[in-house]
């Protein structure tokens, strides 16, 4: 309830959820402005023209109003990342029911200078005012993305191969070219995916599971991949 607080921007497109984190931020701080943004495109704008001292949002977000796509993790995830290198002091909290992947900025979180919390969608609203209240002070929480981490330790340009993989579809060659490196590489960092996953060249003839479906699965488990 700090009235020093001048205002906070709130990134959800579900009108119900928007709804309640809205009510829950006006009635603990009922001297703060909440800001509300429903997409990529607003909260880019609204970043631009009045910088709150806090940003919650869920990764699940469209581009635009107007995108007839169902929202993706993987929008919010890029929006995250921008926003941690344009404003690197800004406090941010995320609550959504996609917080594990999270895990692919890790490195980006840990660089970051402002707040930083993640809040997963069904914990109670103390817990997510106790947790809001973390970040606006500038402190870190993530300990639902800390347990995920544990002996997982992935370079960015495996992330690429993933997503280029299982979300564009992409076969290995394709890989190549639009990651700009030869075709061995790209099976280089297909063998390193296989050990950072636990997964056994063995397990294709024990299990008779092709390695890319496994580590499809894999990756979808940790986070990695949506």
């Amino acid at each position: 309830m700090d009235s020093k607080i001048g205002s906070i921007l709130v990134v959800e497109d579900h009108p119900v959820f928007l709804e309640g984190i809205v009510s829950l931020l006006e009635n603990h701080y009922p001297n703060t402005e909440i800001i509300q943004a429903g997409s990529v495109q607003e909260a880019q704008e609204s970043l631009r023209t009045n910088l709150p001292e806090l940003v919650v949002f869920d990764l699940a977000i469209p581009v635009s109003r107007q995108d007839e796509q169902q929202a993706q993790p993987e929008t919010g995830i890029k929006l995250l990342k921008e926003i941690m290198g344009l404003y690197p002091n800004l406090n941010l909290a995320v609550q959504s029911t996609y917080t594990k992947a999270l895990i692919r900025l890790c490195p980006d979180i840990d660089d970051h200078q402002g707040g930083f919390t993640v809040i997963e969608k069904n914990r109670s609203s103390q817990d997510a005012l106790e947790l809001i209240d973390i970040a606006l002070r500038g402190y870190t929480n993530t300990k639902e993305i800390r347990k995920l981490q544990s002996g997982l330790e992935v370079k960015p340009e495996w992330l690429e191969v993933l997503r280029l993989a299982f979300s564009e579809g992409l076969q290995d060659k394709a890989i190549a070219e639009q990651m700009q490196v030869q075709p061995g590489t790209v099976r280089h960092y297909w063998r390193k995916l296989y050990d950072v996953l636990s997964i056994d060249p063995e397990m294709e003839r024990e299990a008779k599971r092709n390695l890319r479906t496994l580590a499809e699965m894999r990756a979808r488990e940790k986070g990695l991949i949506d």
